[in-house]
């Protein structure tokens, strides 16, 4: 079905929204995540708009994570468990979309947790602007401080060529709207996956509402499934997510958001050289990121080879200032 014909499904779709208590699909791709799993689902359960359902989707857990999902679905009939075994965050995000039934559908990931009022407010914007996306701001913390990691405005309109970068935490899908068009994660992909979903969802988002508003919180968590000191396995990861981008914007589909998505392209490039060089800046892992580069990238630039000794210079500059303002901030603690 084109674009421009899809206005009367989508009109009908918000009017029927615009019928009813919406209702929210909370998927929460879960793995060993013990130590902050009952806190995020604590903060769910105890929001004061109730008319959603929880999805928990254990990917292969191996401490007591699963344990802690059977528990709290035993006393709350809004909470369904998935298991499966290890595939990857991706793939646990897709098993929870797979089995969503509400009108609209976020993610929280399991070391994350709301703040109380976030699907109320949710529900009041989405209500008022029939938006395709909505997404507020997100807060971030560590063991050491706490900031704001994605401040967004307040503002509903088309997105005209341009998709604000968002997250997946924090932000609201029309779940019709992802299943017609068949928007899925790129399974397999653990890094920048978030960002090929969202790009991926643009041609079909007429309506997008950011609020400024911080309901999510965001924990840095050394043991995330992304927290990853493997600089070639980012690398891989940054250079598919990179691929997907460059071949999406050479489709009709993606024809608005082209040159986005070839910043975007680009930009992840960056940070999967900076992978290797921070963690494993051996020759050998160096010559392994340049033959991947000229391999999957050399149609990109005018110069592959020039472009490829310019980035490895400035990933080399940023990492070696990192270093220094570390050891400063250590001895500046002590």
């Amino acid at each position: 079905m084109a674009i421009n014909s899809e206005e009367s499904e989508r009109n009908t779709a918000g009017s029927k929204v615009q019928d009813k208590a919406l209702r929210f699909s909370i998927v929460v791709p879960v793995y060993n995540t013990e130590k902050y799993l009952a806190e995020c689902i604590r903060s769910i359960l105890a929001q004061s708009y109730g008319n959603f359902e929880l999805i928990l989707v254990d990917d292969g857990s191996t401490d007591s994570s699963r344990q802690i999902c059977m528990e709290y679905a035993a006393t709350d009939s809004r909470i369904r468990v998935i298991y499966q075994s290890n595939h990857g965050v991706s793939a646990a995000r897709n098993a929870g979309l797979d089995a969503s039934s509400g009108d609209y559908v976020t993610f929280t990931d399991s070391d994350d947790y709301l703040l109380e009022g976030a699907l109320e407010y949710a529900a009041a914007k989405i209500q008022a602007t029939g938006a395709d996306m909505l997404a507020f701001g997100i807060r971030k913390i560590t063991p050491y401080k706490s900031f704001h990691y994605r401040a967004v405005p307040d503002k509903t309109g088309p997105l005209e060529g341009h998709m604000p970068h968002l997250a997946i935490g924090g932000s609201f899908f029309r779940l019709s709207a992802l299943n017609l068009h068949d928007i899925r994660f790129t399974e397999g992909l653990a890094y920048s996956e978030d960002r090929v979903f969202i790009l991926s969802f643009a041609p079909y988002c007429r309506q997008l509402t950011t609020c400024s508003e911080v309901f999510y919180i965001y924990r840095s968590n050394d043991g995330a499934a992304t927290c990853s000191r493997n600089g070639l396995r980012i690398m891989k990861n940054q250079f598919r997510a990179a691929r997907i981008m460059f071949n999406m914007s050479k489709e009709s589909l993606y024809a608005g958001f082209s040159k986005q998505l070839q910043g975007q392209a680009r930009k992840v490039i960056k940070w999967g050289i900076h992978a290797v060089v921070r963690y494993n800046p051996d020759s050998n892992s160096i010559f392994i990121t340049r033959q991947e580069f000229l391999k999957q990238f050399s149609g990109e630039y005018r110069h592959p080879a020039c472009a490829w000794t310019k980035l490895l210079a400035t990933r080399r500059f940023i990492v070696l200032r990192e270093s220094v303002t570390r050891f400063f901030r250590g001895h500046a603690e002590d």
